[in-house]
C-alpha cells in the first residue's frame, strides 16, 4: 500500500514538472510569435515610409526646390499637403512626410524619425 502512493506520487510529480516544461516552453514561443509581430509591423511601415521618402525626393527634385510647384504636383498625385516654415508636410496613413531643402523625412505617429533622404540637385546655369 505504501509503495502504491510513493509510485503515484512520483507519478503525479512527474506529470506537474512535464506541466511546467510545456508551460515554459509555450510561453517562449509566445514571446517569440509577438516579438516577429513587432518586426513584422515595423519592417512594413519602413517600407511604406522608404517609398513615400522616394515620392517626396523625386518630387523636390523635379520642382527644383520651387515650393508652390512641389505643393501643386503633391496635390496632383493625391497627397494633401501642407507649406509650414520653408517646408512640405503630408500625412498619410500613420507616417507623415517633412520636405525641406535638405531633403526628406519620415515619422510616424509617435513623431519619431522613421527615416531620412537627403535630396540634391543640379542647378541650370546658362552663360552668354
Amino acid at each position: 500500500m505504501k509503495q502504491e502512493k510513493e509510485r503515484s506520487f512520483l507519478v503525479l510529480m512527474e506529470q506537474l514538472v512535464m506541466l511546467f516544461v510545456f508551460a515554459l516552453a509555450a510561453g517562449i514561443c509566445l514571446q517569440a510569435f509577438v516579438k516577429a509581430n513587432d518586426i513584422s509591423i515595423h519592417t512594413g511601415q519602413l517600407r511604406n515610409a522608404v517609398s513615400l521618402a522616394q515620392t517626396g525626393a523625386e518630387l523636390l527634385k523635379s520642382s527644383r526646390g520651387d515650393w508652390d510647384e512641389a505643393d501643386r504636383l503633391l496635390k496632383a498625385q493625391g497627397y494633401p499637403s501642407e507649406k509650414e516654415d520653408e517646408q512640405l508636410i503630408v500625412v498619410q496613413d500613420d507616417l507623415t512626410m517633412k520636405i525641406s531643402r535638405k531633403g526628406v523625412e519620415i515619422y510616424n505617429e509617435a513623431g519619431e524619425a522613421i527615416y531620412e533622404l537627403e535630396v540634391g540637385w543640379q542647378e541650370e546655369s546658362y552663360e552668354d
